[in-house]
């Protein structure tokens, strides 16, 4: 008997506690909580039963009738029409009026967001003594507390506001190419974390009330715009502006470089748009920074793209339009690798010697003797300066001998099977530097370029310093120092190597310079 009483008290006990709980969860403890769950509430109240019918209809009634806390948002009969929806957008429809937690009119503090079970953002707000949704739906403040939730009665249906990634997928035909992509690259997978297991199948298996989620594979280039948690600007180019970009690309790479564009060009200039169109936080005409990173790690330099001419809000930021868009020309560029000892004498004519080389006095025009031969370049033919291509005059006064070379950097190109090499051009903007040589008998070699010095003197490398490496491999130099490019400065530079110092030098072999464009090169 006295354990039956006991177990008695602590009952009433949790009944009490449980009443104190809803009262301090509704915020006060004036409030009137309904002992009905939402769907009871729901299914009483004939100003809502059309939508009582829609939900009957997509099975999702058992979500108000548990222990699931949930606020339903219930638009009056009249303001809608569901009879030519599918099953799935009837679904859509009742989910984006269900939000996972119980929304107190009562304890609003201004504007807040909530989460509908269609994973879409809806605002509630209180304005001049009134309740609204999206600040244009009304909201009957009576409303009822449920011992499992709310009900919350609307004037009109929610449709949920267009985010980013909703709003570019909606644009027309001026900008098709990054519609289209994104559409070609949509992926729909089931969100399990959002979705409610309802069942069991007779395998075991969970059955879930399932929640579908778009996702994009361009996402792991630009960065999710269509997340709602967060506000992002995006950066939108019309059809032509594309394509004018990807012009300007192609116009440098055929006239600079030598190289007729192909396929995965289009898609570089593709990937860097996507990688540089999405940025955090709200830009608009009067707020855009002169330097900033977008999601996809791109810099945006404020100066040299095109100017915003209109944004568009929507739920999680905005869009915005702009005059142009241009990729950086480090992007594309590529180092100029150039090779001034093999090329001298394997693919230059007379005339390019005396247009790209300079030697200085006292080095026998033009110094090809005594050439170094190795295997692993097939017996090539290095120019150098060195004890038989000097004047002797210069041999017997150690004093003298300031050996140096300068040169043109030019880049070998390949068209139709057939190499050849064209003088490559330097843009504004900074230039690492990189070098190998090989000198005999001398401590220290500097680098010049346009007469300017790159860094230190380079010690002495020793005989076989980076020799038989593949020409094609850009990684074994050593970077020694920038060169900037400054606006107004020749198009053309020239590369000078010097011997530095006393000591007698006997040999100077330059193998190769290579100029690769920093960030600056825009």
């Amino acid at each position: 008997m006295n354990r039956i009483l006991y177990l008695l008290l602590i009952c009433l006990g949790f009944v009490s506690c449980e009443q104190d709980r809803w009262g301090n969860y509704y915020d006060t403890q004036d409030a009137v909580v309904s002992d009905q769950t939402v769907w009871d509430a729901a299914s009483d109240d004939n100003e809502i039963n059309q939508f009582i019918d829609l939900m009957k209809q997509v099975e999702l009634t058992d979500r108000l009738q548990g222990k699931e806390v949930l606020t339903l948002f219930a638009p009056k009969n009249g303001t809608f029409d569901g009879s030519s929806m599918s099953d799935e957008e009837k679904t859509a429809f009742v989910k984006n009026h269900m939000v996972s937690s119980n929304i107190v009119l009562a304890n609003l503090q201004e504007e807040e967001r909530y989460r509908t079970l269609n994973s879409k953002y809806i605002r509630v707000a209180e304005q001049d003594d009134a309740y609204t949704v999206n600040e244009e739906i009304g909201i009957d403040p009576a409303q009822k507390l449920c011992k499992n939730g709310s009900l919350i009665i609307v004037d009109a249906p929610i449709l949920p506001e267009a985010n980013l990634y909703d709003y570019v997928l909606s644009l027309g035909d001026d900008y098709s190419l990054i519609r289209d992509t994104l559409m070609a690259n949509e992926l729909k997978i089931f969100d399990k974390e959002n979705s409610l297991p309802v069942d069991m199948d007779a395998l075991g298996n969970t059955i879930y009330d399932t929640v579908w989620v778009y996702t994009n594979d361009i996402f792991s280039f630009s960065g999710d715009f269509s997340d709602e948690s967060e506000t992002y600007s995006v950066m939108i180019p019309t059809n032509e502006q594309f394509l004018a970009a990807r012009e300007q690309v192609f116009d440098y790479m055929q006239s600079k470089m030598g190289h007729y564009p192909q396929a995965e060009d289009t898609l570089m200039v593709q990937d860097w748009l996507f990688s540089a169109m999405v940025y955090e936080g709200i830009i608009d005409e009067a707020n855009v920074p002169e330097k900033m990173e977008s999601l996809g790690g791109q810099v945006w330099i404020s100066d040299k793209q095109g100017d915003i001419t209109g944004t568009t809000s929507v739920s999680n930021g905005v869009a915005a339009t702009i005059s142009g868009f241009k990729v950086p020309l480090y992007k594309y560029m590529g180092v100029l690798n150039y090779w001034p000892g093999i090329w001298y004498n394997s693919m230059m004519t007379d005339q390019m010697h005396e247009d790209y080389f300079v030697f200085g006095e006292g080095v026998a025009d033009p110094p090809v003797g005594g050439a170094i031969v190795d295997a692993g370049h097939g017996g090539v033919a290095w120019v150098q300066i060195n004890e038989e291509t000097v004047n002797k005059t210069t041999l017997d006064d150690p004093s003298t001998r300031n050996l140096w070379m300068e040169c043109l950097p030019v880049q070998e190109i390949e068209s139709n099977g057939e190499k050849s090499l064209v003088v490559r051009n330097l843009v504004p903007g900074t230039y690492e530097v990189t070098f190998s040589l090989r000198d005999w008998k001398h401590p220290n070699v500097q680098v010049y370029v346009n007469g300017q010095p790159i860094g230190k003197p380079v010690g002495k490398q020793g005989s076989g310093f980076n020799w038989g490496k593949d020409p094609n491999d850009l990684t074994w130099d050593k970077v020694i120092g920038y060169y900037t490019h400054e606006d107004g400065d020749p198009d053309q530079v020239f590369v000078r190597f010097e011997t530095a110092g006393d000591s007698p030098s006997f040999r100077l072999v330059p193998f190769r310079v290579l100029l690769r464009p920093t960030e600056s090169v825009y």
